[in-house]
């Protein structure tokens, strides 16, 4: 073999281990719902005039990763609605902090509150989004309600969505979105506990997000009957993600808080997904140029042996 050869092949051989080494950063992907939790004794798709659920914060020390506390529900169509509070909220232009918000998937147009913004959004889906900036506290309960505010037996529907702080009373109207009648009224809610913004490098890395979900309520008067959880993010971070069954609903957390205990009622993957561990996840990542790599060295092997034969 020539030199210059062995030169290339040898130059090959280190760029492919540099490819294949442990020592690479990558990013971990925990964006994306962390939990959802569906509630039973509201799935009538003639569908209810409003949903509650309570809503209790209960760790968030700030930073820059963004967690969504929401309750999903869906029309007698299988149109999504849903909203809650945000830690880092955005209004389409900048960052709003601490949020409350409402959306309806295609939908058009909304009225939005003073000091508030109406918004078209897509990605995920397409629909309108109102938005409202909101300083809501660790620790207080907030009852997070969407309910019809103008009803029509034509044409469109206007709901309505606020949150009632459950220790002063006070309520507060989060903003307005118009939906066809067409699309029916409201059934079958989704808690969800969800990261949607932030770089984790590794699990240790996620700030920590607690919330209590609780008293999903129908009609002002029909309570949800039971719930069932499904870990969608968990595997990938074991302990940092729990879940907590208490009193009339339960408890989620990621990251390094002090509780909940381990989940006393889950059920893991969702039917239909999969969520891969974190073990699983970087070595099928780090699979491929380790056998690329392996193949190079037999085949470097079997070219300086043939040569030393000439």
């Amino acid at each position: 073999m020539k030199p210059t050869n062995v030169k290339k092949y040898i130059s090959l051989l280190l760029l492919l281990t540099l490819l294949a080494s442990p020592l690479r950063v990558q990013a971990l992907d925990m964006n994306g719902h962390i939990e959802d939790t569906e509630w039973f004794g509201l799935n009538d798709k003639a569908g209810y005039n409003s949903l509650s659920v309570d809503i209790t914060p209960e760790k968030w020390e700030g930073g820059s990763h963004g967690y969504y506390y929401a309750n999903n529900a869906r029309f007698s169509n299988g149109t999504n609605i849903y909203g809650g509070l945000q830690t880092n909220g955005y209004d389409g232009a900048r960052p709003l902090g601490k949020m409350a918000i409402f959306s309806i998937w295609n939908a058009t147009t909304g009225i939005a509150e003073s000091g508030g913004i109406g918004i078209p959004f897509d990605g995920e889906g397409t629909g309108y989004s109102v938005r409202l900036p909101f300083d809501w506290q660790v620790g207080t309960t907030y009852r997070f309600t969407i309910y019809i505010d103008r009803d029509a037996s034509t044409g469109d529907r206007l709901w309505g969505a606020s949150i009632t702080d459950m220790h002063s009373g006070t309520t507060t109207r989060i903003g307005r979105i118009y939906a066809p009648v067409t699309f029916g009224k409201l059934h079958s809610p989704v808690t969800f506990h969800e990261k949607y913004i932030g770089t984790t490098k590794s699990c240790s890395d996620l700030q920590p997000s607690q919330v209590r979900f609780s008293n999903m309520t129908a009609n002002d008067t029909i309570r949800a009957t039971r719930w069932k959880h499904y870990f969608i993010k968990s595997t990938r971070c074991g302990d940092t993600v729990r879940l907590e069954d208490v009193a009339d609903g339960y408890r989620s957390s990621i990251g390094n808080t002090s509780e909940p205990s381990t989940p006393t009622s889950v059920t893991r993957p969702k039917p239909g997904e999969q969520a891969a561990t974190a073990g699983s996840q970087h070595s099928s990542l780090a699979l491929i140029p380790l056998t690329i790599l392996a193949a190079l060295i037999a085949f470097l092997v079997y070219r300086v042996r043939k040569s030393g034969h000439r």
